[in-house]
């Protein structure tokens, strides 16, 4: 089984090591996690009877949940360099939040709609050599998405698009008097 590593909350990994030979005060500990993306080292401490803590921050934004890996326990006594222990990694999220639905009651919203109002603003006719210029409707069309752009600032270029275009349509759908 592949030793759970939680990424949405801090860890204290702990061990306990037996050194022969040496003094655990000349000794040093870290934890290596190696990953696809990443190869991480975490420091530690090795008190005066063998137990190893090393802590590790959370790594939310380093490793995704279900990610996998290596782990590994080094020990360097007296210039020597040991791996006591290593395994396997997962990833997995600490915190988890359910719910269940009790009920299914509707709400009735209220839906507020937003209203535009525009003038007519004649455009310009076929000059004497019998080339356009903008069109009545141009000039409408234009008019309409400078309002709509001073008028409603907040709406995003989408809304603005839909609402000029629906306009555009029912004008183009209707003579204009002149």
């Amino acid at each position: 089984m592949a030793y759970e590593l939680k990424i949405d909350q801090n860890e204290l990994f702990e061990a306990k090591i037996d050194v022969k030979g040496a003094k655990l005060s000349d000794s040093f500990c870290r934890l290596v996690l190696l990953s696809e993306d990443w190869n991480l080292m975490f420091e530690g401490e090795i008190d005066t009877n063998g137990y190893v803590e090393i802590p590790i921050k959370k790594l939310k934004n380093l490793l995704n949940e279900g990610e996998q890996g290596s782990l590994k326990l080094e020990v360097v006594v007296d210039d020597t360099y040991f791996v006591p222990w290593s395994d396997t990694f997962e990833v997995v999220i600490g915190k988890t939040v359910t719910a269940e639905v009790k009920s299914n009651k509707k709400k009735v919203l209220k839906e507020e709609k937003t209203t535009v109002q525009a003038s007519v603003i004649r455009g310009t006719k076929l000059t004497s050599k019998g080339t356009k210029s903008k069109t009545s409707s141009t000039t409408i069309m234009e008019a309409l998405q400078t309002v709509i752009s001073r008028r409603y600032p907040t709406l995003n270029e989408s809304a603005k698009s839909k609402l000029v275009n629906s306009i555009k349509s029912y004008i183009d759908g209707k003579q204009l008097r002149k």
